[in-house]
Protein backbone atom coordinates (compact mmCIF):
# COMPACT_ATOMS: atom_id res chain seq x y z
CA UNK A 1 0.00 0.00 0.00
CA UNK A 2 1.40 3.48 -1.13
CA UNK A 3 0.84 5.89 1.74
CA UNK A 4 -0.04 9.14 0.69
CA UNK A 5 0.92 12.47 2.60
CA UNK A 6 -2.27 12.10 5.22
CA UNK A 7 -1.71 8.89 5.96
CA UNK A 8 2.18 9.49 6.55
CA UNK A 9 1.20 12.50 9.19
CA UNK A 10 -1.62 10.71 10.90
CA UNK A 11 1.73 7.94 11.55
CA UNK A 12 3.44 10.24 12.72
CA UNK A 13 0.90 11.98 15.34
CA UNK A 14 -0.16 8.56 15.86
CA UNK A 15 3.41 7.80 17.43
CA UNK A 16 3.23 11.16 19.35
CA UNK A 17 0.10 10.27 20.69
CA UNK A 18 1.44 6.68 21.85
CA UNK A 19 4.37 8.30 23.78
CA UNK A 20 3.19 10.67 25.06
CA UNK A 21 0.43 8.55 27.03
CA UNK A 22 3.04 6.38 28.13
CA UNK A 23 4.80 9.59 29.34
CA UNK A 24 2.14 10.50 31.16
CA UNK A 25 1.11 7.07 32.31
CA UNK A 26 4.79 6.59 33.87
CA UNK A 27 4.41 10.50 35.34
CA UNK A 28 7.53 11.51 33.32
CA UNK A 29 10.14 8.90 34.26
CA UNK A 30 9.58 7.84 30.93
CA UNK A 31 10.25 10.96 28.51
CA UNK A 32 7.79 11.38 25.97
CA UNK A 33 11.26 11.95 23.07
CA UNK A 34 12.93 8.44 24.48
CA UNK A 35 9.58 6.65 23.79
CA UNK A 36 8.87 8.12 20.64
CA UNK A 37 12.51 7.53 19.46
CA UNK A 38 12.44 3.81 20.33
CA UNK A 39 9.05 3.47 18.32
CA UNK A 40 10.50 5.31 15.17
CA UNK A 41 13.65 3.63 15.35
CA UNK A 42 11.63 0.14 15.25
CA UNK A 43 9.05 0.99 13.06
CA UNK A 44 11.82 2.72 10.15
CA UNK A 45 13.12 -1.08 10.79
CA UNK A 46 10.19 -2.92 10.22
CA UNK A 47 8.76 -0.86 7.09
CA UNK A 48 7.48 2.32 8.26
CA UNK A 49 9.01 4.79 4.89
CA UNK A 50 12.37 5.94 5.33
CA UNK A 51 11.37 9.30 3.51
CA UNK A 52 8.35 9.83 5.84
CA UNK A 53 9.75 12.93 7.67
CA UNK A 54 10.70 14.44 4.39
CA UNK A 55 7.71 13.46 2.51
CA UNK A 56 5.17 14.94 4.90
CA UNK A 57 7.27 18.11 4.28
CA UNK A 58 7.62 18.49 7.93
CA UNK A 59 11.48 18.33 7.87
CA UNK A 60 11.60 21.46 5.60
CA UNK A 61 8.96 23.32 7.79
CA UNK A 62 10.98 21.66 11.08
CA UNK A 63 14.35 22.88 9.83
CA UNK A 64 13.29 26.08 8.02
CA UNK A 65 10.57 27.42 10.21
CA UNK A 66 9.71 25.31 13.51
CA UNK A 67 13.08 25.19 14.94
CA UNK A 68 13.53 28.80 14.71
CA UNK A 69 10.34 30.25 15.65
CA UNK A 70 11.29 27.65 18.66
CA UNK A 71 14.31 29.47 19.19
CA UNK A 72 12.91 32.74 18.99
CA UNK A 73 10.46 31.81 21.02
CA UNK A 74 12.47 30.68 23.72
CA UNK A 75 14.89 34.08 23.33
CA UNK A 76 11.77 35.88 24.21
CA UNK A 77 11.44 34.08 27.82
CA UNK A 78 14.72 35.55 29.17
CA UNK A 79 15.90 38.74 30.77
CA UNK A 80 18.97 39.35 31.26
CA UNK A 81 18.59 39.34 35.40
CA UNK A 82 17.42 35.79 34.81
CA UNK A 83 20.65 35.04 33.01
CA UNK A 84 23.70 36.87 35.00
CA UNK A 85 21.44 35.33 37.68
CA UNK A 86 21.90 31.56 36.39
CA UNK A 87 25.86 31.93 36.06
CA UNK A 88 26.65 28.83 37.93
CA UNK A 89 24.17 27.08 35.50
CA UNK A 90 26.65 28.58 32.49
CA UNK A 91 29.50 27.12 34.74
CA UNK A 92 28.64 23.59 34.56
CA UNK A 93 27.75 23.22 31.19
CA UNK A 94 30.78 24.69 29.84
CA UNK A 95 33.14 22.88 32.21
CA UNK A 96 31.02 19.95 31.64
CA UNK A 97 30.74 19.55 27.97
CA UNK A 98 34.84 20.31 27.83
CA UNK A 99 35.49 16.64 30.10
CA UNK A 100 32.41 15.05 28.35
CA UNK A 101 34.35 15.91 24.72
CA UNK A 102 37.88 15.40 25.66
CA UNK A 103 37.39 12.85 28.33
CA UNK A 104 34.92 10.61 25.70
CA UNK A 105 38.40 10.18 23.82
CA UNK A 106 41.14 10.01 26.03
CA UNK A 107 39.31 7.48 27.79
CA UNK A 108 37.27 5.89 24.94
CA UNK A 109 40.28 5.15 22.76
CA UNK A 110 41.47 2.73 25.64
CA UNK A 111 38.55 0.37 24.58
CA UNK A 112 37.64 0.88 20.78
CA UNK A 113 39.40 1.78 17.46
CA UNK A 114 41.12 5.51 18.84
CA UNK A 115 39.31 7.02 15.10
CA UNK A 116 36.14 5.88 16.49
CA UNK A 117 36.66 7.66 20.02
CA UNK A 118 37.89 10.76 18.51
CA UNK A 119 35.41 10.92 15.62
CA UNK A 120 32.28 10.64 18.12
CA UNK A 121 33.69 12.32 21.40
CA UNK A 122 32.53 15.98 20.32
CA UNK A 123 29.59 14.40 19.00
CA UNK A 124 28.56 12.72 22.43
CA UNK A 125 29.40 16.48 23.65
CA UNK A 126 26.87 18.60 21.79
CA UNK A 127 25.51 16.80 18.66
CA UNK A 128 24.37 17.87 15.15
CA UNK A 129 26.51 21.13 15.12
CA UNK A 130 29.87 19.29 15.74
CA UNK A 131 29.16 16.74 13.57
CA UNK A 132 28.47 19.18 10.95
CA UNK A 133 32.29 20.50 11.67
CA UNK A 134 33.71 16.90 11.50
CA UNK A 135 32.08 15.87 8.72
CA UNK A 136 34.34 17.22 5.65
CA UNK A 137 37.59 15.59 7.74
CA UNK A 138 35.70 12.39 8.20
CA UNK A 139 34.58 12.09 4.47
CA UNK A 140 38.40 12.30 3.87
CA UNK A 141 39.17 9.76 5.96
CA UNK A 142 37.88 6.58 3.31
CA UNK A 143 36.55 5.25 6.41
CA UNK A 144 32.71 4.83 6.25
CA UNK A 145 32.72 2.66 9.52
CA UNK A 146 33.83 5.91 11.23
CA UNK A 147 30.93 7.92 9.50
CA UNK A 148 28.38 5.12 10.45
CA UNK A 149 29.39 5.10 14.22
CA UNK A 150 29.24 9.27 14.17
CA UNK A 151 25.57 8.67 12.85
CA UNK A 152 25.08 5.76 15.47
CA UNK A 153 26.50 8.35 18.36
CA UNK A 154 24.21 10.82 17.24
CA UNK A 155 21.10 9.37 16.98
CA UNK A 156 21.17 6.92 20.33
CA UNK A 157 22.53 9.52 22.61
CA UNK A 158 19.11 11.13 23.14
CA UNK A 159 18.14 7.82 24.14
CA UNK A 160 20.79 8.01 26.87
CA UNK A 161 20.74 11.41 28.47
CA UNK A 162 17.12 11.30 28.12
CA UNK A 163 15.94 9.23 30.52
CA UNK A 164 18.84 10.27 33.10
CA UNK A 165 17.30 13.46 32.61
CA UNK A 166 13.86 12.75 33.04
CA UNK A 167 14.43 10.73 36.44
CA UNK A 168 16.65 13.56 38.21
CA UNK A 169 13.91 16.17 37.25
CA UNK A 170 11.54 14.43 38.21
CA UNK A 171 13.02 14.49 41.87
CA UNK A 172 13.81 17.76 41.36
CA UNK A 173 10.01 18.38 40.52
CA UNK A 174 8.66 16.76 43.74
CA UNK A 175 10.44 19.05 46.01
CA UNK A 176 9.39 22.25 44.14
CA UNK A 177 5.83 20.49 43.95
CA UNK A 178 6.34 20.39 48.31
CA UNK A 179 7.40 23.73 48.17
CA UNK A 180 4.52 25.13 46.63
CA UNK A 181 2.41 23.34 48.87
CA UNK A 182 4.67 25.11 51.59
CA UNK A 183 4.42 28.33 50.16
CA UNK A 184 7.60 28.87 49.18
CA UNK A 185 7.76 28.52 45.67
CA UNK A 186 5.50 31.08 45.37
CA UNK A 187 7.90 33.24 47.34
CA UNK A 188 11.50 32.09 46.29
CA UNK A 189 9.61 32.67 42.42
CA UNK A 190 8.70 36.52 43.81
CA UNK A 191 11.81 37.68 45.21
CA UNK A 192 13.72 36.36 41.88
CA UNK A 193 11.23 38.34 40.17
CA UNK A 194 11.32 41.17 42.17
CA UNK A 195 12.15 44.68 40.43
CA UNK A 196 12.46 42.32 36.76
CA UNK A 197 9.24 43.73 34.92
CA UNK A 198 11.27 47.25 33.57
CA UNK A 199 9.83 50.03 31.20
CA UNK A 200 9.97 49.20 27.79
CA UNK A 201 12.89 50.67 26.14
CA UNK A 202 11.14 51.65 22.77
CA UNK A 203 7.37 51.43 22.19
CA UNK A 204 6.61 48.05 20.48
CA UNK A 205 3.95 47.11 18.69
CA UNK A 206 0.39 48.11 19.85
CA UNK A 207 -1.70 45.25 21.83
CA UNK A 208 -4.81 45.89 20.31
CA UNK A 209 -2.72 45.26 16.61
CA UNK A 210 -1.05 41.66 18.37
CA UNK A 211 -3.05 39.24 16.50
CA UNK A 212 -1.55 35.34 15.76
CA UNK A 213 -0.09 36.54 12.12
CA UNK A 214 2.11 39.22 14.00
CA UNK A 215 3.64 37.34 16.70
CA UNK A 216 4.30 34.69 13.63
CA UNK A 217 5.73 38.08 11.82
CA UNK A 218 7.74 38.76 14.86
CA UNK A 219 9.22 35.21 14.79
CA UNK A 220 9.74 35.11 11.56
CA UNK A 221 11.66 38.69 11.64
CA UNK A 222 13.84 36.74 14.03
CA UNK A 223 14.71 33.54 12.11
CA UNK A 224 15.54 36.04 9.05
CA UNK A 225 17.69 37.88 10.71
CA UNK A 226 19.58 35.08 12.31
CA UNK A 227 19.63 33.52 8.65
CA UNK A 228 21.11 36.84 7.06
CA UNK A 229 23.74 36.94 10.09
CA UNK A 230 25.31 33.11 9.50
CA UNK A 231 25.18 34.63 5.53
CA UNK A 232 27.09 37.68 6.27
CA UNK A 233 29.61 36.36 9.28
CA UNK A 234 29.21 32.33 9.19
CA UNK A 235 27.99 32.83 12.48
CA UNK A 236 25.12 29.48 13.30
CA UNK A 237 21.55 31.29 12.84
CA UNK A 238 19.72 29.27 15.41
CA UNK A 239 22.00 30.90 17.85
CA UNK A 240 21.85 34.32 16.03
CA UNK A 241 17.93 33.89 16.37
CA UNK A 242 17.44 33.23 19.59
CA UNK A 243 19.91 36.43 20.16
CA UNK A 244 18.16 38.63 17.97
CA UNK A 245 14.41 37.46 19.96
CA UNK A 246 16.57 38.16 23.07
CA UNK A 247 17.57 41.66 22.42
CA UNK A 248 14.43 42.64 20.41
CA UNK A 249 12.56 41.65 23.58
CA UNK A 250 14.53 43.62 26.11
CA UNK A 251 14.55 46.48 23.65
CA UNK A 252 10.07 46.32 24.01
CA UNK A 253 9.63 45.57 20.16
CA UNK A 254 8.95 42.07 20.59
CA UNK A 255 6.26 40.34 23.19
CA UNK A 256 7.37 37.09 25.36
CA UNK A 257 6.02 34.19 24.92
CA UNK A 258 4.84 34.76 21.45
CA UNK A 259 3.97 30.83 20.44
CA UNK A 260 2.12 30.26 24.18
CA UNK A 261 -0.10 33.52 23.64
CA UNK A 262 -1.20 32.24 19.77
CA UNK A 263 -1.52 28.92 20.77
CA UNK A 264 0.74 27.50 17.87
CA UNK A 265 3.21 26.40 20.83
CA UNK A 266 2.70 22.59 20.98
CA UNK A 267 2.59 22.26 16.90
CA UNK A 268 5.50 24.28 16.45
CA UNK A 269 7.40 21.90 18.98
CA UNK A 270 5.80 18.85 17.53
CA UNK A 271 6.96 19.23 13.75
CA UNK A 272 10.43 20.87 15.14
CA UNK A 273 11.11 17.51 17.16
CA UNK A 274 10.87 15.67 13.37
CA UNK A 275 14.25 16.66 12.92
CA UNK A 276 15.47 14.65 15.74
CA UNK A 277 13.64 11.73 14.63
CA UNK A 278 14.58 11.55 11.15
CA UNK A 279 17.99 10.96 12.30
CA UNK A 280 17.12 7.68 13.01
CA UNK A 281 15.71 6.67 9.57
CA UNK A 282 19.17 5.71 8.31
CA UNK A 283 19.90 3.03 10.87
CA UNK A 284 19.57 -0.50 10.54
CA UNK A 285 19.55 -3.85 13.07
CA UNK A 286 23.11 -5.13 11.41
CA UNK A 287 24.20 -1.51 12.23
CA UNK A 288 23.38 -1.09 15.29
CA UNK A 289 24.43 -4.86 16.92
CA UNK A 290 27.48 -4.26 14.44
CA UNK A 291 28.59 -1.62 16.35
CA UNK A 292 26.57 -1.50 19.72
CA UNK A 293 29.58 -2.69 21.99
CA UNK A 294 31.52 0.77 21.54
CA UNK A 295 28.57 2.65 20.85
CA UNK A 296 27.34 1.98 24.72
CA UNK A 297 30.77 2.38 25.79
CA UNK A 298 31.19 6.03 24.53
CA UNK A 299 27.98 6.83 25.92
CA UNK A 300 28.39 5.20 29.28
CA UNK A 301 31.59 7.40 29.67
CA UNK A 302 30.27 10.28 28.85
CA UNK A 303 27.40 9.75 31.84
CA UNK A 304 30.06 8.76 34.23
CA UNK A 305 31.61 11.78 33.30
CA UNK A 306 28.76 14.47 34.09
CA UNK A 307 28.14 12.74 37.11
CA UNK A 308 31.63 13.12 38.19
CA UNK A 309 32.34 16.85 36.62
CA UNK A 310 29.29 18.24 37.88
CA UNK A 311 28.34 17.00 41.33
CA UNK A 312 31.58 18.03 42.34
CA UNK A 313 31.05 21.37 40.68
CA UNK A 314 27.81 21.38 42.16
CA UNK A 315 29.33 21.39 45.54
CA UNK A 316 31.94 23.99 45.29
CA UNK A 317 29.00 26.76 43.77
CA UNK A 318 26.60 25.68 46.33
CA UNK A 319 24.42 24.43 43.51
CA UNK A 320 21.58 21.77 43.87
CA UNK A 321 23.54 18.80 41.89
CA UNK A 322 20.29 17.36 40.43
CA UNK A 323 19.74 20.18 38.00
CA UNK A 324 23.44 20.33 37.86
CA UNK A 325 23.80 16.53 36.03
CA UNK A 326 20.45 17.37 34.38
CA UNK A 327 22.63 20.62 32.74
CA UNK A 328 25.13 18.45 31.67
CA UNK A 329 23.06 16.05 30.38
CA UNK A 330 21.77 18.40 27.51
CA UNK A 331 24.75 17.69 25.96
CA UNK A 332 22.99 14.55 25.45
CA UNK A 333 20.40 15.76 23.71
CA UNK A 334 20.26 19.59 23.42
CA UNK A 335 17.55 22.67 24.18
CA UNK A 336 14.70 20.65 22.34
CA UNK A 337 14.14 17.89 24.63
CA UNK A 338 15.45 18.95 27.32
CA UNK A 339 12.13 21.58 27.01
CA UNK A 340 9.99 18.67 26.35
CA UNK A 341 11.18 17.14 29.70
CA UNK A 342 11.08 20.06 31.43
CA UNK A 343 7.33 20.56 30.39
CA UNK A 344 6.29 16.86 30.63
CA UNK A 345 7.68 17.09 34.80
CA UNK A 346 5.66 19.94 35.55
CA UNK A 347 2.32 18.94 33.80
CA UNK A 348 2.87 15.33 35.70
CA UNK A 349 3.13 16.97 39.14
CA UNK A 350 1.71 20.34 39.06
CA UNK A 351 -1.89 20.68 40.90
CA UNK A 352 -2.28 23.45 38.65
CA UNK A 353 -1.48 26.15 36.16
CA UNK A 354 0.33 28.49 38.40
CA UNK A 355 2.04 25.48 39.83
CA UNK A 356 2.80 24.42 36.25
CA UNK A 357 3.84 27.81 35.10
CA UNK A 358 6.24 28.50 38.44
CA UNK A 359 8.22 25.00 37.51
CA UNK A 360 8.55 25.81 33.63
CA UNK A 361 10.29 29.42 35.09
CA UNK A 362 12.75 27.02 37.48
CA UNK A 363 13.94 24.41 34.47
CA UNK A 364 13.86 26.31 31.62
CA UNK A 365 16.32 28.75 31.46
CA UNK A 366 18.53 26.21 33.03
CA UNK A 367 17.81 23.86 30.18
CA UNK A 368 18.13 26.53 27.70
CA UNK A 369 21.42 27.52 29.19
CA UNK A 370 22.59 24.03 28.95
CA UNK A 371 21.37 23.23 25.26
CA UNK A 372 22.24 26.20 23.29
CA UNK A 373 26.32 25.71 24.78
CA UNK A 374 26.85 22.17 24.65
CA UNK A 375 24.91 21.80 21.24
CA UNK A 376 26.06 24.93 19.46
CA UNK A 377 29.49 27.03 21.06
CA UNK A 378 30.90 24.63 23.55
CA UNK A 379 31.22 21.33 21.90
CA UNK A 380 31.35 23.23 18.52
CA UNK A 381 35.02 24.85 19.86
CA UNK A 382 36.10 21.03 21.07
CA UNK A 383 35.12 19.80 17.58
CA UNK A 384 37.17 22.50 15.74
CA UNK A 385 40.03 21.33 17.83
CA UNK A 386 39.89 17.79 17.80
CA UNK A 387 39.56 17.42 14.54
CA UNK A 388 42.84 18.91 13.45
CA UNK A 389 43.96 15.66 15.33
CA UNK A 390 43.02 13.17 12.53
Amino acid sequence: MVLNGIIMVFIIFLIYAVSDIIATFSKAYLSMVFVAAIIFMFAFWFGLPKGICVDTGFMAIGGNMAIGFFLAHLGTTFSIRTFTQDWKAVVISIVSVVCIAFGCYFIGRNFMDPSYALAAAPIAAGGNVSYYIMQPTLEGLNRPDVITFCVLALCFQTMAGVPVASFLCKKIGLGLHQDYLDGKLVAATAAANNGQEKKKLLPGIPKKWLTDNVYFFELALCAALGSLFEQATGFNRLVATLVFAFILTQLGLMEPNPLQKSGAQGLIVSIALITIFNGLSGSTPEMVLSMIVPLLIILFIGLCIMFAVSIPLAKLLHYEWKIAVVIATTAYFGFMCGYIVSQEVARAISVNDEERALMEQYFMPKMLIGGILSMFIVSAVCASIMVQWF
